[in-house]
This record gives C-alpha cells, structure tokens and sequence, in this order.
C-alpha cells in the first residue's frame, strides 16, 4: 500500500509539474501576444503619425508654391512699374533738358529783340532812311513771325510737362509759362507800335 500511495504521489507531483510549466507557457504566450498587440497598436500610431506629417508637408509644400507664385507675380509687377517709372524718369529728364534749352534760347532771343527795339532811335527825318529801317523792321518782323512757331513749341512742352508733373513742380512751370508770354506779348506789342509808327511818318 505504500508503494502505491508513493506511485500515487509521483504522478500527481508529476501532474501538478506539467500543469505548472503548462500554466507558465500559457502566461508567456499571453505575455507575447499583449506585447506583439501593443507593437501593432504603436506600429499603427507611428503610420497614422507619418500619414499626418505628409499630409502637413504636402498641405505646406501647396501654401510655399502659392506663395512663391504669389511672389514671383508681386515681383514682376514691381519690376515692371519700376521700369515703366524709369522709362517715364528718363522721358521727363528729356522734356526737362528740352524745355530748359527752349526756354533759354527764347528768352535770349527776345532780350536782343528788345534791346534792338529800346535802342532803335528816334524816327528818322529822312524819307530813304524811313524806307531803309521800314525795310529792316520788316526783316524783323518776318524773324519775329518765325520765333513765334519756337514760342508756341516751348509753351506747348511746357503745358505738356504740367499736366504731367509732380506737384511741386507747378509753380514753376507756371512761372516760366507766364514769363515766356508776357515777354513775347511786349516785345511784340513794341514791334508793332514801331512799325506803326515807322508807317505813319513814311
């Protein structure tokens, strides 16, 4: 009876053996398959984690393109006022330097036009004298004439630089507007009256 209960023994004690290390695989097999799901769960977060950061880099990439494109176009639209404002600069530079000659070459014209009027002298007595500066003035007045196409010129640049100027240029285009007519008005006006009275005493 002894060696049975002994034999008994053993096998149980062999039993509750296999049942422990039966026991201890299942818990390690469990132990894998909670750490193979947990990598499956990570592994999933870091894809949704690249999905969204391509998804960010393409969303970026598209607002860098619009914004270089948007850009580019802001720049070609400055490049092209700056040259069509350097264009007009380099024009407004040409009618200035123009005018300026004009004006210059107008007005010295018409100081030795007055100069030649102021110091004409009294009428002459004599009729062959009368004829001669009748015939002069007429010269004159034929030189005076042709002059008046280079005034009307210079004050029709003028005008044009006017419309066209920076406010603070006006003034004086203006200025040099009225100069220019009220002198040629008198020297014209001084041209006639002698005339006139070059005719009366002919």
């Amino acid at each position: 009876h002894l060696f049975t209960f002994v034999y008994i023994c053993l096998h149980l004690f062999t039993f509750v053996y296999i049942c422990l290390h039966l026991f201890a695989f299942v818990y390690i097999c469990l132990r894998l398959f909670a750490f193979i799901y947990v990598c499956l769960h990570l592994f999933t977060f870091v894809c949704i984690c690249l999905h969204l950061f391509m998804f960010y880099i393409w969303i970026l990439t598209i607002f860098i393109s619009f914004k270089v494109t948007e850009l580019t176009s802001a720049w070609d639209k400055v490049w092209s006022l700056t040259n069509n404002r350097s264009s007009r600069l380099k024009d407004a530079l040409k009618e200035a330097e123009e005018l300026h000659k004009s004006v210059n070459m107008l007005l010295e014209w018409l100081s030795d036009a007055e100069m030649k009027l102021r110091f004409s002298g009294p009428l002459p007595e004599d009729e062959d004298e009368v004829q001669r500066q009748i015939d002069e003035h007429e010269k004159f007045m034929a030189e005076l004439k042709e002059k008046e196409k280079d005034k009307d010129f210079t004050l029709k640049l003028a005008h044009d630089i006017l419309d066209k100027c920076h406010p603070d240029a006006v003034s004086v285009i203006k200025h040099w507007i009225t100069i220019i007519q009220s002198r040629w008005d008198e020297v014209a006006s001084w041209a006639l009256q002698r005339y006139e009275k070059l005719m009366v005493n002919f």
